[in-house]
């Protein structure tokens, strides 16, 4: 296996590291304990995000906080999760850790329109009397890059108070959390926002409203071009201040050290942001010649609103060679896509060698 010169499987941004963040985690002091409530950290979240300093919830990474909140909800009687299709792996594991019951939606296609659902698959959600309490979503997901359709989000938002609807008439709840009653189960809605700073196209169908209802779970590491550095937080639902204690108390000491705590301060910087913003464009020129690139030799190429998406090879793929050449893609087999390799936009020189190795492997 050959030394990996171009990491084509990190969907993290290659146009980083960014220059602000990096400083500061190289600037702090590992000498020394943050501070163990992160007073000024969680303070400068909050102002980011405009909410109060106690619906901040920090974790040891994302998938920290997975775990955590799955068991939180295990010990608060929830016996199901529900998982997009094709996802993190972690949201399954953690489930399968605490003896969740998983349940899915069937019919997700990678084709260019996601919101052909069957109309049973959706009202199985609504209607189901052991549908998901605990339930994932990931906006743009991972490995398709794609946003959630208002169907899907319809779907999973099932059974809550307060509904409203949409111009294309969709009911859309504005609540994520209801009580046991006519409502049925409590529900949990984690939206898992990791790529959210790399979408280059459209927006979250989720309204301002109901992502207040919503716990938003951010780890900036990715956009940062930092993934290195393992530190993540979340937004709680409004009114859910308590919970945010009862979440607290689950965790270590010190989840996030020193490193982390630098990058996320970072994270709030207006200098950070618009250097973010400014490496959109780049990455949607590098996502352009890499889809035209897959495209010259034979890939099926899914649609994505983001610098990484999923593309089936002409035949089957010899990842082993393209290795050998200095070229790692990832798999997505683990996603429940077989046959699918997720390719994250890389720099001119990278897409030059991956062209060339797919020429000589190809051959």
């Amino acid at each position: 296996m050959g030394a990996v010169r171009w990491d084509f499987s990190s969907n993290a941004n290659a146009c980083g590291p960014c220059p602000v963040a990096l400083h500061a985690v190289l600037q702090a002091n590992p000498q020394r304990y943050p501070d163990p409530s992160y007073t000024r950290l969680r303070s400068a979240l909050a102002g980011f995000h405009g909410v109060s300093s106690e619906r901040v919830l920090l974790a040891a990474s994302a998938s920290e906080f997975i775990q955590r909140i799955t068991a939180w909800r295990w010990r608060a009687g929830d016996r199901q999760v529900w998982t997009p299709p094709h996802a993190y792996g972690d949201y399954t594991h953690a489930a399968q850790a605490w003896g969740l019951q998983l349940t899915t939606l069937p019919g997700l296609s990678t084709g260019a329109n996601r919101s052909t659902f069957l109309a049973d698959s959706v009202a199985t959600l609504a209607e189901s009397k052991q549908q998901g309490q605990l339930r994932w979503l990931c906006d743009p997901g991972s490995p398709l890059g794609q946003s959630e359709s208002a169907q899907i989000l319809a779907a999973v938002l099932s059974g809550l108070p307060h509904t409203t609807r949409n111009q294309s008439g969709l009911t859309l709840p504005s609540s994520a959390q209801s009580g046991e009653g006519s409502h049925g189960p409590h529900v949990t809605l984690v939206l898992d926002r990791a790529y959210a700073p790399l979408r280059l196209l459209g927006q979250s169908a989720l309204s301002p409203e109901q992502l207040e209802k919503v716990w938003q779970l951010w780890s900036p590491n990715k956009a940062l071009g930092l993934t290195g550095v393992r530190a993540a937080y979340a937004i709680a639902p409004l009114g859910a201040e308590a919970d945010v204690l009862a979440l607290d108390a689950l965790a270590a000491s010190w989840p996030i050290g020193v490193h982390g705590e630098a990058m996320l301060q970072a994270w709030t910087l207006t200098e950070t942001q618009r250097w973010v913003e400014q490496s959109r464009p780049t990455l949607s020129q590098w996502l352009a010649a890499l889809r035209a690139t897959l495209q010259n030799h034979g890939w099926t190429c899914a649609p994505t609103d983001t610098p990484y998406f999923c593309a089936k090879p002409p035949s089957l793929l010899d990842a082993s060679a393209l290795r050998r050449h200095g070229i790692k893609c990832r798999d997505a087999t683990s996603f429940g896509l077989p046959g699918w390799w997720r390719w994250s936009a890389q720099p001119p020189e990278g897409l030059a060698a991956l062209d060339a190795a797919l020429k000589e492997t190809s051959a």
